[in-house]
Parts: structure tokens; C-alpha cells; sequence
């Protein structure tokens, strides 16, 4: 309990499903997809009047920049995620 009686805080995760976001599986590996998405919600946003002409600029040019980044992330995690699967899994006897 907080010392004014009013709230608690649990030192526990509550949410979250502990998974990749990016690339892990399904729609996160459809790069060019996702980016297409969050720029289409964007042009939706500005043609609606909810967001202004700078932040709709400032925006998509992130999400420009931020493309290449993700296409770069999922490829590599794509190739180590491969090598692990090839190795064999061993446990060593102190962790038994």
C-alpha cells in the first residue's frame, strides 16, 4: 500500500507476451507490409486533420529512415535464429 493508502505497486510483469516484436513470426516478418501500414494510418491520420502537416512529415520521414533499419534487424535475426536451430542443444552437468 502507497503511504497515503490510495494504491500499491506490484513488483510483478503483468502483460506482455515476452515474444519479438519484430520479425519473430507472422506479420512482424512482412516488413514491407508493416511499413506500408503504419504509412497508410499516417495519410488516414493527416486526411482526417488529426495530426498537422509537420508532425505528418516529421512522421513518414522516421518511418523512411526506419525501414531500412528493420529490413536490416529481421535479415539478421532471421540468420542467427537459423544457426541456433542447427546446433544441438546441450546442457552442461552444473545445470542439472
Amino acid at each position: 500500500m502507497s503511504p497515503n493508502g490510495r494504491g500499491s505497486h506490484i513488483h510483478l510483469p503483468l502483460a506482455g507476451g515476452f515474444k519479438r516484436g519484430l520479425g519473430a513470426a507472422g506479420l512482424s516478418q512482412d516488413v514491407q507490409g508493416m511499413h506500408n501500414g503504419r504509412l497508410l494510418a499516417l495519410q488516414k491520420l493527416f486526411a482526417e486533420n488529426t495530426i498537422s502537416r509537420a508532425q505528418y512529415a516529421v512522421a513518414t520521414s522516421l518511418e523512411t529512415l526506419k525501414y531500412p533499419l528493420r529490413v536490416l534487424r529481421v535479415a539478421r535475426d532471421a540468420r542467427t535464429s537459423s544457426h541456433r536451430r542447427d546446433k544441438p542443444q546441450t546442457v552442461s552437468p552444473r545445470h542439472l
